[in-house]
């Protein structure tokens, strides 16, 4: 039977088919992955009495001057870090600086607390409001690349006085 004779509807499906490469080949439509992870995973990396991890706000830092704090980045062979797209830090800043560096932790690193990490351009934001940092491959987040792919990817956020971070958004 010729593609003429056949029912428009076939010719679709036939389409579909050759342009997967046949059914059964292992090859399907192309979708996208995405991870959210809510800020209650950061701990405090500078020591106060101001830190507070409220449920509504993610973590605040309600002291008057800028708080540091540690954010586990997990991923696995699902969705690894090397195939990430894009990163995107969201919260409010209520005054001064608030900036965020992606880094990575070496599996295999030898010495003391300063030594096998590595990591990469720091966003910031100084106005007051809401606010989404963006990371990409090529602005903060070269050294999550695929060579990386045995590290431990982390974020090391700075909230200004009163500014809080809600959590990240990750594409992949």
């Amino acid at each position: 039977m010729s593609v003429a004779k056949m029912h428009p509807l076939a010719v679709v499906v036939l389409g579909i088919v050759i342009g997967c490469g046949g059914l059964g080949s292992g090859t399907s439509f192309a979708t996208t992955a995405w991870k959210r992870l809510h800020a209650s995973a950061c701990y405090a990396s500078t020591s106060s009495d101001y830190v507070d991890y409220v449920e509504t706000a993610g973590i605040f830092n309600s002291g008057f001057s800028s708080m540091n704090y540690v954010c586990p980045f997990n991923d696995d062979s699902t969705i690894p870090r090397v195939s990430m797209t894009t990163l995107n830090l969201h919260g409010y800043n209520g005054g001064g600086t608030t900036s965020a560096t992606a880094c990575m932790k070496f599996w295999n690193a030898t010495g003391g607390l300063t030594f096998g990490y590595n990591c990469g351009a720091t966003k910031s934001v100084y106005v007051p409001g809401v606010y989404t940092l963006n990371f990409t491959p090529s602005s903060g987040l070269t050294q999550w690349g695929s060579g990386t792919v045995n590290e431990f990817g982390y974020v090391k956020v700075t909230l200004g006085p009163s500014s809080s971070l809600f959590g990240f958004y990750a594409d992949f």
